[in-house]
């Protein structure tokens, strides 16, 4: 098993986008994916296989590619790899399953890079699942040899696939009859459950998507500082109240909060000024930085220059953000869940 350390190496890229709780979020996923055809396994790979070239196993992948193409497979394989890439862009999910009965036929060997000459008459879900889960030992992968259509009929009765579908973060169904893509489809929207339904032939690919509600709480955006400067709580207002700059020793004022000082030059600005603390401008907050550098006993007080650098980032009026406030408008977080 990798570390902490060799694992934000390994998916540095995806880190950089959705940080850590987003990949956190992927390592704890759970994929179902019914069939088990090139487009399966291909959808599968972008899932599975980390995206660092550096990586070992990358590497093991490219060997994989650069081998010569089988003729007959080639327009198989690239088109697979091409639809899939946009489908599955994320890579370190925490576990996948297969459910499909099909067994490796010839055609298999000439369009599937996961499955070998040996796997021939064998599971062709297990060939895949066995193939893929050497990409990343990170990830875990299993095979349930099952035909589609009996998989659906059991997931409506109490037993193991009812739990496997219900514990679905995402399902994914690959080159499967309309019946199966429909019946799988209501399953999903009624648990709540994202499902994409992808097939193609040659260069030509269909996508559909089952999805009731994507919420993201997290958007990661660039959070706005509100330490109440403008307008501090009771308690926060008693505690700079309480506190006399002028009483104080060299010691006591380098221990003073630079909140505490960002709330006295405010004030005493305010007092200069006889300007309100509503709708300060830019200048305004930059006599107020300078404010605070004149209150400082001596140059260099860390507490003093880290409140005058503060000044920009609090002392202007915070609103709650239009989307924060869509979102608690909206009547679904009336009724929110752990889900």
């Amino acid at each position: 098993m990798r570390t902490e350390t060799d694992k934000t190496k390994l998916y540095d890229r995806q880190l950089r986008l959705w940080q850590k709780d987003g990949q956190a979020a992927l390592e704890r996923a759970r994929v179902v994916v019914v069939g088990s055809s090139t487009l399966a396994s291909e959808s599968l790979k972008n899932l599975v296989l980390p995206a660092s070239s550096a990586d070992p196993v990358s590497e093991s992948y490219s060997a994989i590619f650069s081998r010569p193409p089988l003729s007959c497979g080639h327009v198989e394989r690239s088109c697979g790899r091409r639809v899939l890439s946009h489908l599955c862009a994320v890579v370190g999910i925490g576990e996948f399953i297969v459910v499909d009965d099909a067994l490796v036929a010839d055609e298999d060997l000439r369009t599937n890079f996961f499955v070998r000459a040996a796997d021939a008459g064998k599971s062709r879900a297990q060939s895949i699942v066995d193939n893929l889960c050497e990409m990343n030992p990170d990830v875990h992968g299993q095979a349930l040899v099952k035909a589609p259509p009996e998989f659906i009929a059991l997931s409506e009765q109490d037993g193991p696939e009812a739990e496997l579908l219900g514990s679905a973060t995402l399902v994914i169904v690959c080159a499967q009859p309309d019946e199966i893509v429909r019946a799988l489809g209501a399953r999903c929207w009624d648990a709540n459950i994202p499902m994409v339904a992808a097939c193609n032939a040659g260069f030509i690919a269909e996508i559909r998507t089952a999805v009731r509600e994507h919420t993201i709480v997290e958007s990661h955006a660039g959070a706005k500082s509100d330490l109440r400067v403008m307008a501090p709580f009771a308690e926060l207002r008693a505690y700079a109240d309480s506190i006399d700059l002028e009483a104080l020793d060299s010691t006591d004022l380098a221990h003073v909060p630079f909140v505490v000082l960002l709330i006295k030059a405010v004030d005493k600005w305010v007092a200069e000024t006889g300007l309100a603390k509503t709708g300060l401008e830019y200048k305004h907050r930059k006599e107020i930085a300078k404010l605070v550098s004149r209150m400082a006993p001596a140059p260099g007080e860390e507490n003093f220059d880290e409140a005058a650098a503060a000044v920009n980032a609090n002392c202007s009026d915070y609103e709650v953000p239009s989307e924060v406030s869509q979102i608690l408008a909206d009547p679904a977080a009336n009724a929110a869940t752990a889900q």
